[in-house]
């Protein structure tokens, strides 16, 4: 569905690359999580794959057509794009910011309404309640809700997410997590998520992509890295989270 063919991107004319040599393929249905540091490459990645940055060289192809044969439109038409500071509109309600991509499409207004509603309920905010809400009366963790619901309002095909639950309290994150793997259960969505937190990459991820100074060091299911790491940088990172897991295990000792 989504395949990234030898890509190299450089914001300084090749004296430097944010992402170099890297190519990944993403199956249908399937959550790719890619895994790093911040700087290593991996929100570049996101933004590749629907040019809100141009390739420096390589290819992208979406639904196996490459990303500068399609209209800009037709492309992010295709792909919801989830970011980590949400970016709500603060004098529109909560129904309007999630019906915002649908009326950019020209839907007709009961059309908008309905779709919203539905996205509404699908992320745990009941219209009834929510819908009339303006994004200042809404907890963080219900305002990322909304920023759910609206990439999925035209009901793309693929999900691009970029850290969309770092900036999140633990609870709230662990419960927007489980709303995420529940909705991917639903709706079968293609997602490509980004993040810095290994337990998250390991909870969300059918397979997760390590990058580090914008490459990849390994891809694969989280047993393949934790038990056959391909270099010594995925072996110490995921060790270093094996011995974080046993300290929090019940009896043990720092």
């Amino acid at each position: 569905m989504i395949s990234i063919r030898d890509v190299s991107k450089s914001f300084d004319g090749g004296r430097s690359y944010a992402v170099a040599n890297l190519s990944l393929e993403v199956a249908q249905g399937e959550t790719l999580v890619l895994l790093g540091a911040s700087g290593c490459g991996k929100t570049t990645t996101l933004k590749l794959i629907n040019r809100l940055v141009p390739l420096t060289s390589g290819r992208v192809l979406v639904d196996d057509r490459d990303i500068n044969q399609q209209g800009l439109l037709e492309l992010r038409r295709s792909i919801g794009y989830v970011f980590q500071d949400i970016g709500l509109f603060p004098h529109m309600s909560v129904l309007d910011n999630a019906a915002i991509v649908p009326r950019l499409l020209g839907w007709d207004r009961a059309k908008r309404r309905e779709r919203a509603e539905q996205l509404l309920q699908l992320v745990g905010l009941a219209p009834s309640e929510y819908a009339s809400r303006r994004p200042r009366q809404l907890s963080g963790g219900q305002q990322q809700r909304v920023g759910i619901a609206r990439a999925l309002a035209s009901d793309p095909k693929h999900l691009l997410m970029d850290e969309p639950f770092g900036a999140l309290d633990a609870v709230t994150r662990d419960q927007l997590q489980g709303e995420l793997i529940r909705i991917k259960q639903t709706l079968g969505k293609t997602i490509v998520f980004v993040t810095h937190d290994l337990f998250e990459a390991i909870r969300l991820g059918d397979r997760i992509a390590v990058m580090n100074e914008g490459r990849i060091e390994q891809v694969g299911a989280k047993d393949e890295l934790l038990n056959h790491p391909a270099t010594p940088f995925v072996e110490e990172l995921f060790s270093h989270a094996t011995r974080q897991a046993a300290l929090l295990e019940p009896g043990a000792r720092a």
